[in-house]
């Protein structure tokens, strides 16, 4: 049956992208039925809030049944006979959260509990605690830890934490705008006798050049949009050790936009080597200051009680080669800001962290981000 998207979308370029979304839900519950939302989120694509209004539309108009927060398609729909199996130790993210690692999920979740309230301002959106652990256990697999020097571009994840929870990298080290932030990791990093130290770094007017040519290895998370992408790209080439087969690793391909060509002719244009793309490894956090109060109306109903997140991304590997252009992108403060940072420009209400202790710090960066831009 049609569906009335203006209820679902909240912008009209984002329709064709949620009719797939319709189509691609629909089948996967018809092979993994009954299932809840947070599965649906996890194992399907777009964002938490509009799959969960788009679910609604759909039980309304009678093509799904809800029965005790699981969600079935109506018995006009034919079940298919078989099912996709993900395995239930890893859940297809090729490394298992066992032993040592357990540990450092907990003492994670610990530290979290304290860590300064994400903002839009600069487009922070962090991962959940497994999925920093994650990516700690791959590169420890993957024999990009043990002994290596690490570089993190942004960490409002706390990814380095765990780097350095664990134990084996040689040295890490942490760029990252937010003051809040980088005071944070800096004390648990000295509190917990950590190889680890964080600077304040606006990435837009590049990094000290005693920085130049040190890592073997990098991460980044950047905003998902080709601007962002190809700075935090840039940086992490220009911070790695000269020669070949150095290390980066990003996120992108995000679930709740369609995929595109633009990050994948960044990293050619930039002659490196993709070595392996996990897809839905890097599970998003779920932020309920993002809700409205008709989502969270919502939310009461299909809420299962299942591990939240709000979208996920690939998780790439790359390697350097003899050819790989490391010249930094030259970029502004303004072609940085992303949808989520100019909606707290307006309405400085409308960001996670206002309503909190860092109030000042939210308009008194809201007034040098006016200014600067």
């Amino acid at each position: 049956m049609a569906l009335d998207y203006s209820k679902i979308i909240e912008q009209e370029s984002e329709k064709e992208f949620y009719k797939k979304t319709h189509k691609n839900i629909m089948e996967y519950i018809q092979i993994h039925q009954p299932v809840t939302f947070w599965q649906i989120v996890r194992n399907v694509q777009g964002s938490d809030r509009r799959v969960l209004r788009l679910l609604h539309q759909l039980t309304l108009n009678g093509s799904l049944r809800k029965d005790r927060k699981k969600i079935s398609l109506s018995h006009r729909f034919k079940r298919k006979d078989f099912k996709e199996e993900v395995c239930t130790k890893c859940q297809g993210k090729i490394i298992p959260i066992e032993g040592k690692f357990h540990q450092v999920l907990k003492e994670l979740h610990k530290i979290i509990l304290t860590k300064p309230i994400p903002t839009f301002l600069f487009d922070q959106r962090p991962v959940t605690p497994i999925t920093s652990v994650r990516r700690v256990a791959y590169l420890l697999w993957r024999g990009d830890l043990e002994g290596k020097n690490i570089a993190v571009i942004g960490d409002d994840d706390l990814t380095s934490l765990a780097i350095g929870l664990l134990g084996k990298a040689k040295s890490i080290v942490v760029f990252d705008i937010d003051i809040r932030l980088v005071k944070f990791i800096n004390s648990v990093a000295k509190r917990k006798n950590l190889k680890l130290k964080a600077h304040t770094k606006d990435l837009t007017k590049g990094i000290p050049k005693e920085f130049y040519a040190k890592f073997d290895v990098f991460l980044a998370d950047p905003t998902p949009s080709p601007k962002p992408f190809e700075l935090f790209t840039s940086i992490g080439l220009a911070l790695l050790k000269s020669g070949s087969e150095r290390i980066g690793y990003l996120s992108f391909f995000p679930s709740h936009q369609e995929k595109s060509m633009e990050f994948q002719n960044i990293l050619n244009k930039r002659k490196v080597i993709i070595t392996d793309m996990i897809p839905k490894f890097t599970e998003y956090d779920f932020l309920p200051s993002t809700y409205n109060t008709n989502d969270l109306a919502l939310l009461q109903k299909f809420d299962s009680g299942d591990e939240r997140l709000s979208f996920h991304e690939n998780l790439t590997r790359f390697e350097t080669t003899k050819n790989t252009q490391r010249k930094i992108f030259k970029v502004n403060l303004q072609q940085m800001l992303g949808k989520a940072t100019k909606r707290v420009m307006k309405n400085p209400e409308k960001d996670p962290a206002y309503n909190s202790e860092d109030r000042k710090f939210i308009l008194s960066t809201m007034k040098k981000m006016k200014f600067k831009s």
